[in-house]
């Protein structure tokens, strides 16, 4: 908020334009066919430093999206929705709720639907680009949130280890790559960049990526005669694809925090009516973004945003702060909000990936759980053994 092969030798500026033209017209036809959206926070490009924002996250086909922006008073506002990635559009009405309970309050009453809802156009170009619309808004381009890891090329630094799969000769295997300076040399406005694994077995193997810098900015890197273009990159997932055949290669980032992280998405408290409050987590790197979307006093809709870490114990405690006075996302002169002074403390204490207690200024800690959807959830029970 890539990979390309290693070409040896300088190549001329037009080449290199009718090279980047000729590889996204050869991925067009089955990249927009495959297309699953990037999990996480998304931005529009020209978001400022206290925006809006989008959450997608995607279970078995069904993408369930949170946005958070501001009214045209400025208060801060939420919609939800989910659908459906058909021919790399996602269509989905959002929906607005109000007279809500606090998520901190003890069995909260459900929020009423607003009758009204807004028409939400997202076009995916890949799964980290596309072009957003609500109600018919001028398209603008979003983009995933990139934090926790360097981002000077473009892309993701992708040093760390990762696991990778070929789909298509079923063979697994670990890369733990890390940045070859002796490879990477910048030659402006080219750069070849290098990332060697040292994992035993694939030592050796290489991620060669090229990047063009300025106007015509672009990224794109290799491994073998798999290709990614810089769009595509991921901070957590990767999916390389040999244009000819088609098959594909799937990297998954490895968790290498000595302490357990929560699973990214939207989480709810255990006594959430259908209607109600929520908390979505997102971690790259060490660090990691949390969203409370819940109730004022008056049963008005509000969104509060933290950022920290979790330490070896599965503890996160972080100021909340409550934005106001921003512009909506679809804005085309979008301005930026303000935080109010007084903030919060929030306390997430993970007792697993998906389960974990939330606490607010020093409340009783609230069960929070992860949301599972678009796949059939078996009900369990809690109990002690002697």
């Amino acid at each position: 908020m890539i990979v390309a092969t290693v070409i040896g030798r300088l190549i001329k500026e037009n080449k290199m334009k009718v090279f980047g033209l000729l590889f996204l017209l050869l991925f067009a036809y089955f990249v927009q066919a495959q297309i699953k959206p990037a999990d996480g926070l998304w931005h529009t490009t020209d978001d400022p430093d206290i925006g809006s924002g989008l959450v997608m996250t995607t279970q078995n086909g069904i993408t369930l999206i949170s946005l958070f922006t501001y009214d045209e008073n400025g208060e801060n506002i939420w919609y939800v929705g989910s659908g459906q990635v058909d021919d790399g559009v996602l269509e989905a009405n959002l929906f607005q709720t109000q007279g809500g309970q606090n998520l901190l309050t003890p069995q909260p009453q459900s929020a009423t639907i607003l009758e009204e809802t807004v028409l939400l156009r997202i076009e995916f170009l890949w799964a980290n680009q596309a072009q957003f619309q609500i109600n018919g808004s001028d398209p603008k381009t979003i983009k995933p949130l990139h934090f926790g890891h360097d981002i000077s090329y473009g892309f993701p630094d992708l040093s760390g280890q990762w696991a990778v799969a070929n789909l298509a000769s079923n063979q697994s295997y670990v890369l733990d790559l890390s940045l070859d300076l002796g490879i990477s040399v910048p030659i402006a406005p080219y750069r070849d960049v290098s990332f060697v694994s040292s994992h035993p077995g694939v030592s050796g193997e290489i991620i060669n990526c090229i990047v063009i810098f300025g106007e015509e900015a672009y990224q794109e890197c290799k491994i073998g005669d798999f290709v990614i273009v810089g769009a595509d990159i991921g901070n957590d997932r990767m999916v390389f694809e040999n244009p000819q055949t088609q098959d594909q290669i799937v990297a998954v980032r490895i968790n290498q925090a000595p302490n357990i992280l929560p699973n990214d998405g939207h989480w709810r408290t255990v006594d959430d009516p259908d209607v109600g409050s929520g908390v979505v987590m997102r971690t790259q790197g060490q660090y990691t973004v949390v969203l409370v979307y819940s109730y004022d006093e008056q049963g008005m809709p509000e969104w509060k945003i933290s950022s920290g870490q979790f330490d070896e114990n599965g503890l996160f405690s972080a100021e909340l702060l409550k934005p106001f006075g921003g512009s909506s996302m679809q804005s085309p002169e979008p301005f930026i909000a303000q935080l109010e002074t007084q903030s919060q403390t929030i306390e997430i204490q993970l007792d697993g990936l998906e389960l974990a207690s939330l606490s607010i200024d020093g409340s009783e800690p609230k069960r929070i759980q992860n949301v599972n959807f678009g796949v059939e959830v078996f009900s369990t029970e809690q109990f002690m053994l002697n």
